[in-house]
């Protein structure tokens, strides 16, 4: 059976271009082709135009992106933490309630894993859900008919117009080893993240630096005028949680491949962070090297201010959410 794309070219080179055999068509066959062959050409156009590249992108503005991106930034930021310090607070409250101690088992398997499951600390079952979510965008990437929404919606590229990009391109990978360096890197790292940011504030953490990243890199876009340029990744907010715990726990040993020795967190931040400034001043493309230093920079703020201002924020958000619980009842 002929495709409407084969179709449309059959009739388009050998009937309608070609005159002779078109001589021999009867005149409402003539008329019968013309349409036909019109009507598969709006089609065609259609569905290839329903999701170009030419249509992701709107006229671009320097001025008007970093305003809009910069409030985007500041917005989420300021939406997570809310929502993880009310979590957090609920969760408290209730922990009883979200206890399994008790309930029935189906199985021994079931049994074991349920005591492997509770006995991870909180963070890294987050970590694991994250893992979980940037598996899944990246098989997707082996999808034909995922292609033209992850183009559009899972690459970062200051151009497109979309804020959202800032936040599902953290969860994209194309490549194998880039996922499975960036996946292993932050589970390695969570036991250290668990013991400085409790499970919410985490996750808060997490999205809200590697948004931080994604700007700072849409920025970087800008003054080097690749604007049309495309990133992702969860590069910059695995950097962040780095950077933060290096700050943290300056002492603490880190393996890093190909290197065959370990090194102290503080000594490899540094030389991460010098590796990146030089690669982006030298005009390398190759990585995302502004995303991982605005991570580093979003650890480096939150290490110096975080602490205090989340304790304010903390304390403001509760009261306000006392309030309206209290009204509502």
């Amino acid at each position: 059976m002929l495709s409407s794309k084969r179709l449309f070219h059959f009739l388009n080179k050998t009937a309608i271009n070609n005159s002779f055999a078109f001589k021999l068509y009867p005149e409402s066959i003539k008329s019968n082709l013309k349409n036909i062959a019109k009507n598969l050409e709006t089609r065609n156009f259609n569905s290839r135009s329903k999701f170009s590249p030419q249509n992701f992108s709107t006229p671009f503005n320097n001025n008007s992106f970093i305003w809009k991106s910069g409030l985007f930034t500041l917005a989420f930021t300021g939406t997570c933490y809310s929502i993880a310090v009310i979590s957090n607070y609920e969760r408290v409250k209730y922990k009883k309630l979200f206890s399994t101690n008790g309930y029935p088992k189906f199985s021994e398997y079931r049994q074991k894993f349920n005591n492997f499951w509770n006995s991870l600390p909180d963070v890294k079952k987050a970590v694991v859900g994250i893992v979980f979510l940037n598996v899944m965008v990246f098989l997707a990437w082996r999808i034909p008919a995922f292609q033209n929404a992850l183009h559009k919606y899972f690459l970062l590229s200051p151009t497109s117009g979309l804020n959202s990009q800032m936040v599902f391109s953290m969860f994209s990978h194309q490549q194998l080893f880039h996922i499975l360096f960036n996946m292993v890197a932050l589970y390695s790292m969570s036991d250290l993240i668990s013991r400085i940011l409790p499970m919410e504030q985490f996750l808060a953490y997490y999205l809200s630096s590697g948004v931080f990243a994604s700007f700072v890199s849409s920025l970087a876009k800008i003054l080097t005028h690749s604007h049309n340029s495309f990133s992702l990744g969860a590069s910059g907010a695995i950097v962040s949680c780095f950077a933060l715990s290096s700050l943290v726990f300056p002492d603490s040993k880190f393996y890093v491949f190909p290197i065959p020795f370990e090194l102290e967190a503080q000594t490899l931040l540094m030389l991460l962070v010098a590796f990146d400034l030089g690669m982006l001043l030298s005009g390398s493309r190759r990585m995302d090297h502004a995303a991982h230093l605005g991570g580093a920079l979003y650890g480096l703020l939150f290490f110096n201010y975080g602490p205090s201002i989340i304790n304010n924020f903390q304390s403001f958000v509760i009261k306000k959410w006392k309030n309206l619980r209290s009204s509502k009842s």
